[in-house]
C-alpha cells in the first residue's frame, strides 16, 4: 500500500531534520563536559557556593571565590531574587561537575516537558516544528551556557494549559514559582486579568506573598533589599537585545552621560506602559481556546523585558506554538503568518553572521536582529489575536 504523495513527502521532511538535529546533538554534547566550569553554570554555581557557605550573594566577593573554585566568573554579585538562589543553593553541596550535570538534566527534562505540554495543540505538524525548536539557535545557545529559561517556559506552559483545565489554583501556584524564581513573568497576570480569572489571579498573589513570606523568616529583608538595589536596567551592549537595549544604546550615541540615562528611563518606561496597555486592550475579555492570546501576553512579556539575551528568545516557543496550532487548523491571517516566517528567518539565517561579521558600520546593524525578533514575534501575535475571523 503507497502513501500518499503528501505524506510521503512529509515523512521525508521530518526524517531529514530528525537527521540533522541528531547530528547537531551528537556535536553539542560532546562539547558540554568542558562547559561546567564556564559561563553561565559557572555564575549559578558561584552563588551557589555562596549560598552554602552563609555569604551574602549580594555583597560578597563572588569573583575572588569563583576564581578559587576554578570557576570563570564575571566581577558581579547575584541578580537573581533569593528564591532562586535557594534553589542555586542545592547545587552548592555537590562537586562542581555532577552539578553540573543534574542541573543540565533537571533542564532537559523541563524543556521535554514544555514541549510534550505544548506540542499536543499542533497536530501533524508537531514532528517538523519540534525538529526546526531544537535546531534553533536560542535552543543550542541555551544548553550551551547552562541556563534557567527552560524552567520558566515550563512553568508558563504550566499555567496556560491549567488555565484551559479551568485549575486556577494550580496555574496561580504555578505562575507565583516563575515570579519568584524570575521577576518579570509578573507580566502574565496581566493575561489573567483580561480572561477575568480572578480565582487565578489571587493563587498567584498567596502564592508570591507565602514564597516571600517564607524567604524572609529563612533569610531576612535584606537580601531582597540588596536583590532590587541589584537590578541595574537595560544593560547597553548589542548582546541585550531587548528594545529597552536598543534604547540605551541609541540615547548614549545622542545624549551625555546624564542626560542618557535620564532620556532612558522616559523612553523605556513609556514604552513598556504602552506595550502592556496595548497587549491588554487586544486581549480584553477575547476568547482563548486557541491559545493566541497567552502567546501574545508571553510576547510583550519578552519584549518589555529591559534584558533580553538570546536564550530568552527560548520562551517565545509558546506563540511559536501557538501560530502554528492556529494555522494547522486555517485560522491564521497571512499577514501573522509572514511575520513569524521573518522572524524564523531572522533567527536561523542572521544569528551565524553576526558571530564572524565586524560589529561595527553597516556589519552592525545586522547585531539588532534580536529586537527585530521580538517585534515580528509580538506583531505576528497582535495579528494572530486581532485577526482570527480572516481567511487564511
Amino acid at each position: 500500500m503507497q502513501l500518499p504523495a503528501r505524506s510521503y513527502k512529509s515523512s521525508l521532511l521530518n526524517a531529514a531534520l530528525f537527521t540533522t538535529v541528531a547530528i547537531r546533538y551528537a556535536v553539542l554534547l560532546r562539547a558540554l563536559p568542558g562547559r561546567a566550569t564556564r559561563y553561565d553554570f559557572s555564575i549559578y554555581y558561584d552563588w551557589a557556593v555562596a549560598v552554602r557557605r552563609g555569604l551574602d550573594p549580594y555583597a560578597a566577593d563572588l569573583y575572588g571565590q569563583g576564581l578559587s573554585l576554578g570557576l570563570e566568573v564575571p566581577n558581579r554579585q547575584a541578580v537573581y531574587p533569593p528564591p532562586a538562589l535557594s534553589v542555586f543553593g542545592l547545587l552548592g553541596y555537590l562537586p562542581i561537575h555532577a552539578a553540573y550535570w543534574i542541573w543540565m538534566a533537571l533542564s532537559a527534562i523541563a524543556f521535554a516537558l514544555a514541549l510534550l505540554f505544548d506540542r499536543i495543540r499542533i497536530g501533524s505538524a508537531a514532528p517538523a516544528v519540534v525538529a526546526l525548536i531544537l535546531l534553533s539557535p536560542p535552543v543550542t545557545t541555551h544548553l550551551w551556557y547552562g541556563q534557567s529559561q527552560f524552567l520558566i517556559l515550563l512553568l508558563l506552559v504550566l499555567v496556560m494549559r491549567c488555565l484551559w483545565r479551568r485549575r486556577d489554583e494550580l496555574a496561580g501556584l504555578a505562575l507565583a514559582a516563575a515570579i519568584l524564581f524570575k521577576a518579570f513573568p509578573a507580566v502574565i497576570i496581566g493575561y489573567m486579568l483580561t480572561q477575568r480569572r480572578w480565582k487565578a489571579v489571587g493563587w498567584t498573589l498567596c502564592g508570591l506573598v507565602l514564597g516571600e513570606m517564607a524567604m524572609i523568616s529563612a533569610t531576612g529583608l535584606k537580601e531582597w533589599t540588596e536583590f532590587l538595589k541589584s537590578q541595574a536596567g537595560a544593560a547597553p551592549g548589542v548582546e541585550n537585545m531587548a528594545v529597552a537595549g536598543l534604547i540605551a544604546r541609541i540615547c548614549g550615541q545622542v545624549f551625555s552621560a546624564a542626560g542618557a540615562a535620564a532620556g532612558r528611563a522616559i523612553l523605556v518606561a513609556g514604552f513598556q506602559v504602552s506595550l502592556l496597555l496595548a497587549t491588554y486592550a487586544a486581549t480584553l475579555g477575547g476568547d482563548d481556546s486557541g491559545g493566541g492570546c497567552f502567546g501574545l501576553w508571553v510576547a510583550a512579556m519578552v519584549a518589555a523585558s529591559p534584558i533580553v539575551w538570546e536564550h530568552y528568545l527560548v520562551l517565545l516557543i509558546i506563540p511559536v506554538v501557538a501560530l502554528a496550532a492556529a494555522a494547522a487548523a486555517g485560522r491564521v491571517s497571512r499577514r501573522a503568518k509572514l511575520a513569524m516566517l521573518a522572524a524564523c528567518v531572522l533567527v536561523f539565517a542572521i544569528h551565524p553572521l553576526t558571530l564572524i561579521l565586524p560589529q561595527s558600520g553597516a556589519a552592525a546593524i545586522l547585531a539588532e536582529y534580536g529586537v527585530a525578533v521580538l517585534v515580528l514575534v509580538y506583531l505576528s501575535a497582535w495579528w494572530l489575536v486581532r485577526d482570527r475571523a480572516a481567511p487564511s
